[in-house]
């Protein structure tokens, strides 16, 4: 299974719980509901920077 076929709902319920475990510490980033919920998660992804728009830097995995 891919994030890609996960429905928003269940992707944004993700990014929160994964905010939640990585604390403060997690940068704000944009792209895709489905990039930014592989970024939190420390999986692969494309096209997901930083809110000034450079690259967001790889996380390490979270589970």
């Amino acid at each position: 299974m891919r994030f890609a076929d996960l429905p928003e709902d269940f992707l944004t319920a993700l990014q929160d719980d994964i905010h939640a475990k990585r604390g403060a510490a997690t940068p704000a980033v944009r792209g895709g509901s489905v990039e930014v919920t592989a970024y939190l998660a420390g999986r692969p992804y494309t096209d997901v920077t930083t809110v000034d728009g450079f690259p967001a830097e790889p996380l390490t995995p979270w589970l």
